[in-house]
């Protein structure tokens, strides 16, 4: 019968190394340097090899516990623990709560193999993935309507990059409305949620680019005159008849304030001083009856689309007026990387509008070279030499 030797990487790597030795393909020094060891422990091995063969490599330590394992009585203390209050924390916060609360000191990783081998844990690798089922449209035009802005080079190199918001009806992928925009005020990062609006960019960076430039459109303002006309084409082609032929769209009621429905709305709590702050600013309340009685309640701040804002309580508006706005110069917004080619355009054009001798790098800020940089090319505050030579002649 043959035996069958189970042997590590290291292990077998020093078993091919030897065998050359004995063999006399390599020499004893030249095996010290791939080995990583002394010559004595080389001869060492050698001799091992010759008495018992390749057996004699294997560590003496497999099988056996090691020295560090912690007693048994832990394990089953940390596990009882997990088990009753922690069966649904990760590894991690398990072991941090064991030690914080029940002075049971696990490393992370060995209270992950505890839970994985008494079943209180997946690793990652046998996890099954999370499925992405497809979800049936809704039934009615107007129940859901998806939007989202690409920022695409729509005009090629005809114009510069864009962003395009687009309104899809889910029941019927129909476009409700395209716009061309500068910035994209719209910044998701989860395409997973909007499949139907992604989809669609897919088929609008293909069509709608060669469309333009057949069109020979090239401007935000020319472009979005020419987007009805594209609307009712792609709806003809792509669009689909709903599931259910009710319209859930319904038209303005005379009591519907589109400023109040738009408006951007953040709670704050009132001081006892009748102040709140709303940002960077201090807002100081009239100390009317109404006011006097909102002392640590809660009112709204609400932010209109024309840059207005209002204090209210209940619907109620409230008189205010702002008593300090910080002075000092704010560090730059964090600019979302859909929004920055945009933004940099925005800079680069204020710059152009500065006086030359403000703009930085503008030729009219440069220092005249003088001799020694440039000879002949006049310095600084002065005419050159040969120049008043020549006029004195």
């Amino acid at each position: 019968m043959v035996a069958v030797l189970s042997m590590s990487k290291q292990e077998f790597s020093r078993l091919e190394v030897l065998l050359r030795v004995q063999s006399g393909g390599l020499g004893v020094t030249d095996a010290c340097v791939l080995i990583g060891l002394k010559r004595r422990q080389v001869f060492r091995l050698l001799r091992g090899l010759k008495q018992d063969g390749a057996a004699s490599l294997l560590s003496k330590r497999r099988g056996r516990p090691s020295n560090h394992r912690l007693p048994a009585e832990v394990r089953t203390l940390a596990l009882s623990i997990v088990r009753e209050r922690y069966s649904d924390f990760g590894p991690s916060l398990a072991a941090e709560k064991l030690a914080e609360h029940h002075g049971c000191s696990v490393s992370r990783e060995t209270l992950r193999s505890w839970m994985i081998a008494d079943g209180l844990w997946q690793d990652r690798r046998h996890r099954l993935p999370s499925p992405h089922q497809p979800r049936r449209r809704r039934d009615c035009l107007g129940e859901l309507v998806q939007i989202d802005g690409s920022e695409h080079a729509w005009f090629e190199d005809r114009g510069p990059p864009c962003t395009l918001l687009a309104f899809v009806d889910d029941a019927t992928s129909r476009l409700m409305q395209l716009r061309f925009v500068t910035f994209d005020i719209i910044c998701a990062n989860s395409p997973q949620a909007k499949g139907r609006i992604e989809r669609a960019f897919g088929t609008l960076q293909d069509r709608m680019v060669k469309e333009l430039r057949l069109a020979g459109v090239s401007s935000i303002t020319a472009a979005n005159a020419w987007l009805p006309g594209f609307i009712t084409a792609y709806n003809t082609r792509f669009g689909r008849d709903p599931a259910n032929a009710k319209n859930l769209h319904r038209p303005l009621a005379q009591a519907d304030d589109l400023d109040e429905i738009l408006a951007w709305r953040e709670e704050r709590t009132v001081t006892h001083n009748l102040t709140l702050h709303y940002d960077r600013m201090m807002l100081l309340l009239d100390p009317t009856p109404l006011a006097r009685g909102l002392a640590r309640k809660k009112v709204e701040v609400v932010n209109y689309p024309d840059g207005r804002f209002a204090v209210q309580f209940n619907g109620t508006a409230l008189d205010f007026k702002v008593f300090d706005k910080i002075q000092t110069v704010p560090p730059g917004a964090i600019v979302d990387n859909k929004r920055l080619s945009a933004v940099l355009e925005q800079i680069k054009a204020q710059q152009a509008a500065y006086p030359a001798h403000q703009q930085r790098g503008h030729m009219a800020r440069r220092r005249p070279p003088n001799n020694l940089e440039a000879p002949g090319l006049p310095s600084k505050g002065r005419a050159p030499r040969h120049g008043a030579a020549a006029a004195a002649a």
